[in-house]
């Protein structure tokens, strides 16, 4: 019967589609809704959708499509000129999303009202708590000793595998993520890192593939009649969990980390902030609860995809990994602790990074904006009042037109070969949004710094501790990504690494310190595994 129901309701949908489109609709292409059905029929990933179904679109006809999202049409950009209007312009085209969009639907009550999607006097407020938290000057020690021990780790679990086999990271790097959103942010020891285990984490790991999928995705209406369904009541319960693991972590559980250096400014931790923010009345309890969420989330998940998508391409092109190393170890002395200063320093260093996060950006694509009033974006288009615009960086970020025909390729070399031309290029690529990794303007990510720095320290010592390269019976792949619903294009959108779902595997060796003839330090790889 649910079938039956199902398909009458697809019937009546593409119907209405067809008859419901407007003139400025009708101006632009889209993807069919047939070809929206089959993708959800296959279970296709985003970022194959996007290249076989959107990209041809967009690259030839000036980056501006409709395509079928949450049960209705909406408009996906790439133009950069059209992004940068459409971030400039926050009043018009303001901050939207799940609970906005599709208010009665799983990710609405696992994400709630939020600081990345809010708009308006709500974001200012929430902004006033969160900024100076995720903004405030740190002690890097942990961080530094935590990373040592991922090297650490890593070395282990490779002395443990038979000759030739590779470890997957994907656990190895979450703990790690884990625990540093938990030390800084919420001041709180997972020690998942060093257990293997954290009941939040694991919480919010029994999300994956298990709260939606993609006709819910794209016909939400389906939720609310399918909500009695024994699928959708245990996503309902993995949602509560997730949620209640990580109050009673926060509320009951905050000790002091035993390698801490950072419980001096223990007040001004996120954490803290937002409690102190939710007695005093300042957030309601709806507000607290879901920025609560969704900073964990995008506190450790960002970064960690980043991360491993880092050592996949250093995994692939060890000759880009051993001039990294190289450059870390003629930087720092050696078994000393990095500074931030030095590392932010570094040229190849923060290339490898910036390009990581073009090809690998970790919000892929976001239809979270809607428009307000009617928004000309140049003298042929307008975007109609109560229309919903998404962006894609994957789309932006390998775009010919933007990056040049080497668009797909890891280059870390393009960004430059002197700090300050890296910079500057960072800069001008942002201004013109070709870049958007951490979105533009006034709403760009507030945690970027703190990511670029995790990001910095976490590779640093990865490089000078150990040496990896892809297990060849890894076979990389991107149809499916990690992400919090499998076959959920929508819920891909938000937290998804670039790699398969059964997790990234690499051959490690540790790295012997030594000197060359001429007196410079020089890592000696030496693979027995």
């Amino acid at each position: 019967m649910i079938i039956q129901i199902s398909l009458l309701l697809t019937a009546v949908l593409l119907l209405q589609s067809i008859v419901t489109r407007s003139k400025a609709h009708n101006a632009l292409l889209s993807v069919p809704l047939y070809q929206t059905l089959y993708d959800c029929w296959q279970g296709s990933g985003p970022i194959a959708i996007y290249n076989l179904r959107q990209r041809p679109l967009l690259e030839r006809h000036g980056g501006a499509i409709y395509t079928w999202n949450a049960g209705r049409w909406t408009l996906l950009v790439t133009n950069p000129e059209y992004l940068s209007r459409i971030f400039r312009n926050e009043s018009i085209i303001a901050k939207g999303g799940f609970y906005r969009k599709t208010p009665h639907g799983i990710f609405a009550r696992l994400f709630g009202p939020n600081i990345i999607t809010s708009s308006g006097t709500v974001w200012k407020n929430l902004t006033l708590i969160i900024k100076p938290a995720l903004q405030r000057s740190v002690d890097v020690s942990f961080m530094i000793r935590h990373s040592t021990k991922l090297v650490s780790r890593v070395l282990e679990c490779q002395a443990e595998k038979p000759p030739g086999r590779g470890v997957n990271i994907d656990p190895l790097v979450e703990n790690w993520s884990v625990d540093i959103c938990g030390e800084y942010f919420l001041d709180l020891n997972f020690a998942a890192l060093e257990t293997g285990f954290s009941r939040v984490g694991n919480a919010f790991q029994r999300l994956f593939g298990k709260l939606s999928g993609p006709f819910y995705a794209a016909f939400p209406l389906l939720e609310r009649i399918c909500k009695l369904l024994p699928s959708r009541r245990r996503a309902v319960a993995l949602v509560t969990d997730f949620e209640d693991t990580l109050l009673n972590a926060v509320e009951n559980h905050q000790i002091p980390c035993k390698d801490s250096s950072a419980s001096s400014s223990r007040p001004d931790k996120l954490i803290h902030r937002l409690q102190q923010a939710h007695r005093t009345g300042q957030i309601s309890d709806l507000l607290y609860r879901s920025n609560l969420k969704i900073l964990f989330i995008a506190g450790h998940e960002n970064v960690k995809s980043v991360l491993t998508s880092a050592m996949w391409e250093l995994g692939r092109h060890t000759h880009m990994q051993e001039l990294l190393r190289q450059e870390i170890l003629s930087s720092l002395a050696p078994r000393s602790p990095p500074s931030p200063e030095t590392l932010k320093t570094l040229p190849y260093l923060n290339a490898v990074i910036y390009e990581t996060l073009r090809l690998y950006p970790p919000l892929s694509q976001l239809t979270n904006r809607v428009a307000l009033q009617p928004f000309p974006l140049d003298d042929t288009l307008t975007v109609a009042q109560g229309t919903w615009v998404g962006w894609n960086a994957y789309g932006v970020h390998t775009d010919p037109q933007n990056w040049g025909a080497a668009a797909h390729d890891f280059q870390p070399d393009r960004w430059g070969h002197d700090i300050h031309a890296i910079r500057d290029k960072v800069r001008r690529t942002q201004a013109k949004c070709t870049y958007i990794p951490f979105n533009a303007y006034h709403r760009r990510c507030l945690g970027m710094e703190f990511a670029l720095l995790q990001l910095r320290v976490g590779l640093a010592e990865l490089v000078r501790g150990c040496a990896w390269r892809v297990d060849s019976e890894y076979s990389f792949s991107l149809i499916n990504l990690t992400g919090i619903a499998e076959g959920n294009s929508e819920a891909k959108e938000l937290y998804a690494g670039f790699y398969e779902d059964r997790g990234l595997k690499v051959l490690f060796c540790p790295v012997a310190l030594g000197y060359s003839g001429d007196g410079e330090k020089s890592g000696e790889v030496s693979w027995s595994v």
